[in-house]
């Protein structure tokens, strides 16, 4: 992000706020945040540049002020990344507020983790994130915590090294609703420095969640008929094993908020004989026998 202003019109009363500019500055030799404001057709007023990061690989100057037709502009923690020997603002300030900008030498522009999200489900709880700039990382791990205990790693990754976006995702098999549980990414660069990522917990339990069932006629005939009672729409694995621990039947079923009817003819050839019907959905699981 170029922030070059030579239009015709005053730039006035604008934002310009958590955006990532890379080299920008190159195109017209300038800084990597530029700003003419020559005369008063080209001013710059009632503006405000904030919480934006810079990168540039040459020497040329991290803020240029080109004119000083500048009035109540503020530049507020905003990060610089320059090149050794890089001079900080060049030009005259005046009307210009400059507020915590840091200005550091490095070569390269840290990771940028852009999302860190959970969800759970029947199958565990999937992780997932999102990041940028992995040039300078090398790899994550992902910490858990269960009931506030020391946080321990479940899994790490290499870096994928995208300079753009590069997507991860994870699924801890291992979550248990018996426990709160909290996650955390840990990201360690090739010079060994290690930052984290904001912590997601998980709760133990979904005051939402609640299903209840029934199998109706039990015994059943030729087909296995069960009522399901949801507090929301989800989706439920069921599955029907026999009393020595063999799998009929396996399936995801949707269901909808309410009473739902579900039926399977799959079981007509069935032996006489005790079955369980198992259903997952979240962190809960409700087990029902019925007799063929």
């Amino acid at each position: 992000m170029l922030a070059e202003y030579g239009s015709t019109n005053p730039f006035i009363g604008n934002k310009i706020i958590n955006n990532i500019s890379t080299n920008d500055g190159l195109k017209n030799n300038s800084g990597s945040l530029t700003l003419w404001a020559v005369d008063y057709m080209h001013s710059i007023k009632n503006t405000i540049i904030e919480n934006n990061i810079f990168f540039i690989s040459s020497t040329t100057p991290a803020i240029k002020f080109v004119g000083v037709n500048f009035s109540n502009v503020i530049i507020a923690n905003n990060t610089f990344y320059v090149q050794p020997g890089t001079q900080q603002i060049q030009g005259s300030t005046g009307g210009v507020q400059l507020i915590n900008n840091v200005f550091l030498t490095s070569g390269v522009l840290p990771v940028k983790l852009l999302s860190f999200n959970a969800q759970k489900d029947f199958t565990g709880v999937k992780l997932q994130w999102s990041a940028s700039y992995e040039e300078d990382l090398s790899y994550y791990e992902i910490e858990k915590s269960i009931s506030n205990n020391p946080y321990t790693t479940i899994y790490k990754k290499a870096v994928i090294a995208n300079d753009t976006l590069a997507e991860y995702n994870y699924l801890d098999a291992s979550y248990s609703a018996a426990h709160s549980t909290h996650y955390r990414l840990r990201m360690i660069a090739k010079n060994g420095k290690i930052t984290f990522s904001k912590t997601i917990s998980v709760e133990t339990g979904d005051k939402s969640a609640g299903i209840k069932l029934a199998i109706m006629p039990n015994p059943v005939q030729d087909k296995v008929s069960i009522n399901v009672t949801s507090s929301i729409n989800r989706d439920v694995k069921m599955r029907i094993v026999s009393n020595g621990g063999t799998v009929i039947l396996d399936k995801i079923i949707s269901v909808k908020s309410g009473n739902n009817k579900v039926i399977f003819n799959e079981t007509s050839n069935l032996p006489k004989g005790i079955y369980w019907l198992i259903v997952n959905s979240n962190d809960e699981q409700k087990n029902i026998q019925f007799i063929k």
